[in-house]
């Protein structure tokens, strides 16, 4: 008997992974708080982070790489959208080259343009390849300053600062979806053609989504790496980075579920804050 892990949605699937039902444990996406289930800290064992939840401007949305136009106006565009080298050949090798940018715009870029470049026809995923992992993963600017969660103090979202730092916490969880989705392309080799398109095309989400908060970050005078953050959601991608079905498991089918459950309370409160600019951005990425 088998268990098949498929994914929480279309667009963000962990696809096929068969294992005896025995290797199988318990998920649970059950939490009292919904700012605790964002901003506590990730283990294999019981996680308690989440991997996306959203926010921006009208008439302040950077372009998408793909997928459908957005509602509102798309012209501003803070990433660049700079479009992956055409000589590139392995998919792979070049997210593991994306991963380690530490410019998070570059990074953004890298990962959209990736992207774009597979389904062009211009790079193409090569499963057999076994990749070396370097010593420098993932690769992240010298802020935001990383401390420990419980170092993280969450502020009202009355005011414009509270509003700030639960932006600035989005933006760093998207930060690390990037990071997370690009290395399940590079480490997991021998799987279906699929998988990869799939997490790739979840690594430009997620580039896209960073980049429309860093777009509202920057309406309320700040930028990303301007708050300490905490590194759990990197610490569970090392803790799985053995395991396939651990990995897969637990960043789409708990931490990113634990995110969409997250997403409309905090929606609700930014909204009641007035910020309807933010609560549009969530809107977004709940979407996706």
């Amino acid at each position: 008997m088998v268990v098949w892990f498929g994914c929480l949605s279309a667009s963000k699937r962990a696809w096929a992974v068969a294992v005896p039902s025995s290797s199988v444990f318990p998920l649970t996406c059950a939490s009292a708080d919904p700012l605790a289930m964002m901003f506590a800290p990730s283990s294999v064992s019981s996680v308690s982070s989440a991997l996306s939840v959203p926010l921006v401007s009208p008439g302040l949305l950077p372009a998408r790489s793909s997928g459908a136009p957005s509602a509102v106006s798309e012209d501003a565009a803070p990433d660049g959208a700079a479009p992956i080298d055409a000589s590139v050949q392995c998919a792979r090798t070049a997210a593991l080259a994306a991963l380690r940018e530490a410019d998070p715009v570059i990074k953004a870029a890298a990962a959209r343009g990736l992207y774009d470049a597979v389904r062009e026809g211009r790079a193409s995923c090569a499963a057999h390849l076994e990749l070396v992992e370097p010593a420098d993963l993932p690769g992240r600017p010298a802020r935001p300053e990383l401390v420990d969660p419980r170092q993280l103090k969450r502020r009202s979202m009355q005011s414009p600062q509270g509003r700030a730092v639960l932006l600035h916490a989005l933006a760093h969880i998207e930060f690390n979806a990037i990071n997370l989705a690009l290395d399940a392309v590079w480490r997991f080799s021998g799987m279906p053609a699929a998988f990869y398109v799939d997490w790739l095309k979840v690594a430009a989400e997620e580039a896209y989504h960073f980049s429309l908060l860093s777009v509202r970050l920057a309406e309320y005078g700040h930028a990303y790496g301007d708050f300490p953050a905490h590194d759990g959601l990197w610490d569970m991608c090392e803790r799985t980075r053995g395991d396939v079905l651990a990995r897969m498991a637990l960043v789409p089918r708990t931490l990113e579920a634990r995110g969409l459950d997250a997403s409309p309370p905090i929606r609700a409160r930014l909204q009641q804050a007035g910020d309807q600019a933010s609560a549009a951005i969530l809107d977004v990425i709940l979407r996706d």
